[in-house]
């Protein structure tokens, strides 16, 4: 099993790429998906809500993600804190699939998705780390047909490490200047590079 870390500044295309893998035969690891489930009850929200107020919890006891995203964006130090909190436990569910995978003799692409590769300090057991790119103008765009405020947008994409950064930590780089098309033959392109036909199994 090769588990590939895929991962870019948000608005960058990272979930499609993802996607466009799992199309080929890769297995994900959606680390956002991973993190509304944390969100969804329990410990987590009951910890979050003690250390940044009710108000980041709805009645039933799960996370308002906008809320607590007003309150962690606006403060570097909240966000941090916030990350060590979570990061963990995304760790663990994600390093408990990948071991699951490898005890079913699972020998294809095993995909992290996740936006804090780069910049967590919980290290993940990748065999390669892939970046997608985008410009700027394009990333603000894609989050505001999202309904992502700009202002908004504009600070959680400070929140993260610039492309530079990524891209030199980078094995593979996508550019996702161009339409889907365009990624999808960027994908394709990476998993020639990988020696493979597809993200499933096969060499």
């Amino acid at each position: 099993m090769y588990v590939l870390g895929v991962t870019g500044g948000i608005g960058s295309g990272k979930s499609t790429v993802a996607q466009l893998l799992r199309q080929r035969g890769a297995r994900v690891i959606d680390a956002d998906a991973v993190v509304r489930e944390l969100y969804s009850g329990g410990e987590l929200p009951a910890a979050i809500a003690a250390r940044f107020g009710s108000g980041v919890v709805d009645a039933s006891g799960a996370v308002n993600r906008p809320a607590l995203g007003r309150v962690v964006f606006a403060d570097p130090e909240k966000r941090r804190e916030l990350e060590r909190m979570v990061h963990p436990a995304v760790r663990r569910e994600a390093l408990a699939r990948l071991d699951a995978w490898r005890s079913e003799g699972f020998r294809g692409i095993a995909v992290l998705d996740a936006a804090l590769l780069v910049e967590s300090d919980f290290e993940y057991p990748l065999d390669g780390l892939l970046v997608v790119t985008a410009p700027r103008a394009s990333r603000l765009d894609r989050l505001e047909r999202r309904g992502v405020p700009r202002e908004e947008a504009e600070r959680r994409m400070g929140a993260q490490a610039d492309d530079d950064e990524k891209r030199g930590q980078a094995d593979f780089v996508v550019d996702n200047a161009g339409d889907l098309k365009d990624l999808a033959r960027e994908v394709d392109r990476v998993l020639r590079e990988l020696g493979r036909d597809d993200a499933g199994g096969s060499e």
